[in-house]
């Protein structure tokens, strides 16, 4: 039997469509230096990008910064400004 290899991609669309964890946050990680990875990677479901290596400040700050972006995204889709 075959065991399909997923990438980093198709791993944060099939969490995002998971019903086990639905709004878990997904900050993803690349070594990739070009702009297609973050773009990628948001277009597949993640909340934030952050390029290696990684920092353990910019992980905290995109940690924290999360909520507000939920709030701002929320704010968008319900028509409140």
């Amino acid at each position: 039997m075959l065991i399909p290899i997923m990438d980093g991609f198709e791993s944060i669309k099939q969490i995002r469509t998971s019903e086990i964890c639905p709004g878990v946050a997904i900050i993803a990680l690349s070594a990739s230096v070009l702009e297609v990875a973050r773009y990628k990677s948001l277009s597949a479901g993640a909340n934030d990008f952050l390029p290696k290596p990684l920092k353990t400040e910019d992980l905290f700050l995109k940690i924290i910064a999360i909520p507000k972006k939920r709030e701002v995204q929320n704010s968008l889709v319900l028509g409140n400004t």
